[in-house]
């Protein structure tokens, strides 16, 4: 079958929605900017890690096994759907418990009601069909690319018109909400076989026997990815978290995301071609230089034209961001090269190796990230998080010699 066919127009359709969406997301920050203060941003950003907490806490692989799976997958979807809705009725609720603590910890008070209503994201996620998995899996990125562009599409303009209205960041939270609920909407109309509530135990030990790799790595992940948003949570104030998490939208998000598109198409194609180790080779390599030399350009524009960037997006009183958006710049790129490894990983099944990634890169963030933000303030939270990166290197390429050796 010509994969490298599909992989392009998968490539083309995903790039076009990454490239809508990021541009949609760089409208809406720069509307919200002029809108809300960076500590109202910061009061989102607070709710924001909680729910990405317990989401990652609870994570089952349900995703990564429906791909991995050859089989054909209705026998499947009852149990994944069953498990998927227990998972967000439990988020949700533990989100709701816990909030005022929350609050408590990061000395917010303000944002324990804002935590209370995003506990309905992962609750209303819970109900997706899971066949929506099948528009990644038999590489229809046509389809996911109109879908997902539906989603992001709502959350923005709820989330400015909301914003706008009350002047308070519940319209962030309340855009999130409403996309999802249309990608619950979408999945069960648009998408079939639609699931019903079954519970297979033997289907659930298989599921999370496989999946609970993924659940590591999306631990260690959260660690690496969030332990610098919580260490300026909790040593700064919520208006230099709001600072460090826009510049961390805008300088990184342009190149990850580009890892995030090649991530996706190249997962399913890999599952499909890993009987051919030398085809397989081939389609890394390629990906591998493809990636380098998209990265590398805009990485260079963010770190050099940092304050003309800063004032054309967010205006004049978010300039304090200027400096910790050339060090995330760095960051970005970094990421998203050692970042490409990921999808060969787990084509090949070896969710384990990708934990130990994600956890190299925690460790790295647990031991660097306090020191270096009551050093350096948000500036050292990005210097943190690069040498958290550079230390994945060695792992990474020693396990990428085990695989194409």
């Amino acid at each position: 079958m010509n994969y490298q066919g599909k992989t392009i127009r998968g490539f083309t359709w995903l790039s076009l929605f990454r490239l809508l969406t990021r541009a949609i997301s760089f409208l809406r920050t720069a509307i919200l900017a002029r809108i809300l203060l960076p500590a109202q941003f910061g009061v989102f950003g607070i709710a924001a890690i909680v729910v990405s907490l317990l989401e990652i806490l609870t994570e089952t692989g349900i995703n990564v096994f429906l791909i991995q799976e050859r089989s054909n997958l209705k026998k499947y979807l009852n149990t994944a759907w069953a498990i998927s809705i227990i998972r967000g009725v439990a988020v949700g609720l533990l989100i709701f418990i816990f909030a005022p603590l929350v609050g408590a910890f990061f000395r917010s008070e303000e944002s324990v009601g804002l935590i209370r209503l995003a506990g309905l994201i992962p609750f209303i996620r819970g109900f997706i069909n899971p066949s929506i998995v099948k528009l990644q899996r038999d590489l229809k990125f046509k389809k996911e690319f109109i879908y997902n562009t539906s989603y992001f599409t709502l959350d923005a303009f709820v989330a400015i018109s909301v914003s706008y209205i009350t002047k308070s960041p519940i319209g962030l939270v309340w855009g999130m909400i409403s996309g999802v609920v249309l990608e619950v909407v979408f999945s069960h109309v648009l998408i079939k076989p639609s699931p019903k509530l079954e519970f297979d135990t033997r289907i659930v030990k298989k599921i999370i026997k496989r999946g609970k790799w993924v659940t590591m790595s999306g631990i260690f992940g959260f660690i690496a990815q969030e332990g610098d948003d919580t260490a300026v949570a909790k040593l700064m104030n919520t208006s230099s978290l709001g600072l460090y998490q826009v510049a961390y939208k805008i300088s990184t998000l342009p190149l990850t995301e580009i890892t995030r598109v090649v991530t996706r198409i190249t997962f399913p194609v890999y599952s499909k071609i890993i009987h051919d180790k030398k085809r397989v080779i081939r389609a890394f390599l390629k990906t591998s230089i493809v990636t380098t030399l998209l990265v590398i350009p805009p990485g260079v524009i963010l770190f050099y034209f940092s304050d003309p960037i800063i004032l054309l997006f967010l205006g004049k009183g978010w300039i304090e961001a200027s400096e910790v958006l050339k060090v995330l710049a760095v960051f970005g790129v970094l990421v998203a090269l050692t970042d490409v490894p990921h999808s060969l990983l787990l084509a090949y099944k070896k969710q384990k190796w990708v934990a130990v990634l994600s956890m190299v890169r925690a460790l790295g963030i647990v031991v660097l990230i306090v020191p270096f933000v009551l050093k350096w303030g948000i500036v050292g939270a990005a210097y943190a998080s690069i040498l958290s990166v550079l230390m994945v290197v060695p792992f990474a390429s020693f396990y990428l010699y085990k695989i194409i050796k």
